[in-house]
């Protein structure tokens, strides 16, 4: 195989001819094809421009008949075929690719079906609307919101409304582009939609507000998966319906619905109740007016997100700043008054980063410590130069406060190193970066290739690495990266006799080369020039990957009687 005819195959295997085959599929002659498009065959491949006139293809192209065909070049092009050969190929064609549904004048509902479930983002045209029944539209609106927007009003009628509607509700499922005519509403439909979200009932027509009872907001409580819903539920249902149940399964299930909790509920035992199963945010929603001291710090102290809201003066002591400070995301929330050491102390440690918001005059060893507890990453940033004393970094390393061996100072590094404190191998102190640590390094962050790799490679590292490689892809990878006098050979072989990007190894030897293009023969054009004279096998296809034209033809036959034998 020569490079033009390298050229033709790549070029056939990745759509750059895809008007050939397009003309061949249609029943097209080689000839006729380069008789009416007398130009140069061009391709663009690894940065460089191959090209073969149209007489040259001519010959190679009649050489390979008849060419072969995958199925994804029968799916890719069949919007570019004739009519007729469409009508003849899509049975073989609609088990992949629903859009060619299209190209029927009639098909049956459970095949409009089938496609649209396939496909979610399937347009059909509206002829199609007419064909399906109440039953499959349904599905289908369910499954492609969509189409509703394509869909015929006249369409509409109130059992399919219904019928959607049901589809919604067992779903707990909340559709934005629900278009039924005023006309095919009806108690069922609205009760369907509010049993599947909660914000239906913003909506709800008031004539059919009679439908509305504790048992329906419980449904759509339990089974609806929308958590803003139940906030949209809780804001519009009646003070009837808020009973203790409702509104505890609302609170519970989104914190904001507490704006709207009758206040007759705002009270410590209800608020407990809420503590006690894991809901603490409805501290950020509330008047704290309406809880006592006692209770606000102990829904406080669970609170797992940020607290920013305004607590009553009479309740500000130190105690109160100290729990407080632990929960918030600036020092503005507490009075000066008490935003001592303690406070602040409380605060960095779980605010390292803004240790900057520490009065200068109060900043000291420990609380640079606290800080680079929280986030030694990004307090170290801030910590003053002053502060970063020896008797600091004794400690900070005596007690693990630091990201990377890296961001100490040199001195400390070789003592405070540890494999778990590196992201790199530059972390590892240049006096011990040897063989034994690079591989610790590696087993304990179970790292493939760190980022520097290259700057550091041993057989007995490479190896290392090899053995963690988890599939093909990341072999070819690795080996990429390894200096070739340590790549071994079984290694090699099997990326070079398996991997057709094996060719982009650097430095592979004659050999190697030539082991890589006996499987893969069209990678002629990425090697070297220096290896044009090597002969290519004729091989180029992979066995079972390629279909010809008459295979093609006949493959549903061929995979109907395959089922029958099994």
């Amino acid at each position: 195989m020569d490079k033009n005819e390298a050229i033709i195959r790549y070029a056939l295997q990745h759509r750059e001819l895809d008007d050939l085959k397009v003309w061949l599929l249609n029943g097209g002659s080689i000839k006729d094809y380069f008789a009416s498009h007398k130009q140069n065959i061009k391709l663009n491949l690894n940065q460089s421009t191959f090209s073969v006139t149209a007489k040259d293809a001519e010959k190679i192209v009649e050489k390979m008949m008849p060419v072969a065909f995958s199925k994804q070049d029968l799916m890719h092009l069949y919007f570019r075929l004739s009519e007729e050969k469409q009508m003849e190929w899509y049975p073989k064609v609609f088990p992949y690719y629903p859009d060619a549904i299209k190209v029927k004048e009639k098909p049956s509902s459970e095949e409009i079906l089938e496609a649209v479930k396939r496909n979610h983002y399937l347009t059909i045209p509206r002829s199609f609307y007419d064909i399906l029944s109440d039953v499959d539209l349904a599905e289908c609106l369910f499954v492609n919101d969509y189409l509703m927007l394509k869909m015929p009003k006249e369409r509409w009628n109130p059992t399919l409304a219904v019928l959607f509607s049901q589809r919604l509700a067992d779903n707990g499922a909340y559709y934005d582009r629900i278009c039924v005519p005023e006309g095919c509403q009806n108690e069922m439909y609205w009760k369907n939609l509010c049993k599947a979200d909660g914000f239906y009932y913003r909506i709800l027509p008031e004539k059919y507000q009679y439908i509305l009872s504790e048992d329906l907001v419980l449904h759509t409580l339990q089974h609806s998966k929308s958590f803003i819903g139940t906030y949209h539920l809780f804001e519009v249902i009646p003070e009837r319906l808020k009973t203790t149940k409702v509104s505890l399964l609302c609170c519970l299930k989104h914190f904001a619905a507490i704006r709207y909790l009758p206040k007759k509920y705002q009270c410590d035992r209800f608020y407990e109740v809420l503590s006690d199963h894991g809901q603490n945010s409805f501290l950020n929603e509330i008047d704290l007016k309406t809880i006592s001291k006692d209770m606000f710090i102990k829904c406080i102290q669970r609170m797992k997100g940020n607290f920013d809201g305004k607590i009553p003066l009479n309740y500000w002591d130190e105690d109160m700043a100290v729990i407080v400070a632990g929960h918030i995301h600036t020092l503005k929330l507490i009075p000066k008054k008490w935003q001592t050491k303690n406070v602040f102390k409380s605060f960095l440690l779980k605010n390292g980063a803004k240790i900057d918001q520490i009065p200068f005059n109060m900043i000291d060893e420990d609380l640079c410590l606290a800080a680079m507890e929280s986030n030694s990453f990004a307090a170290l940033k801030h910590i003053p130069d002053e502060m970063k004393t020896d008797s600091f970094w004794e400690k900070v390393i005596k007690r693990g406060l630091f990201y990377k061996v890296s961001d100490l100072p040199e001195k400390y590094q070789v003592e405070a190193w540890k494999p778990e404190k590196c992201r790199s191998l530059s972390d590892i102190p240049e006096e011990i970066r040897d063989e034994d640590h690079v591989l610790d390094y590696l087993k304990a962050l179970k790292h493939i290739i760190p980022i520097d790799f290259k700057d550091f490679q041993t057989q007995k590292i490479c190896d290392y690495i090899m053995e963690q490689a988890e599939n093909l892809n990341a072999k070819l990878w690795i080996l990429k990266e390894i200096k070739p006098k340590f790549r071994r050979k079984l290694d090699m072989r099997e990326v070079l006799t398996k991997c057709k990007g094996a060719v982009f190894i650097p430095g592979l030897t004659p050999d190697e080369l030539k082991e890589n293009l006996a499987v893969f023969p069209e990678n002629i054009l990425f090697v070297p020039d220096w290896y044009e004279e090597i002969k290519i096998p004729e091989k180029y296809f992979e066995p079972g990957q390629q279909l010809t034209l008459s295979d093609l033809l006949n493959y549903g036959k061929c995979s109907q009687s395959t089922k029958r034998r099994k």
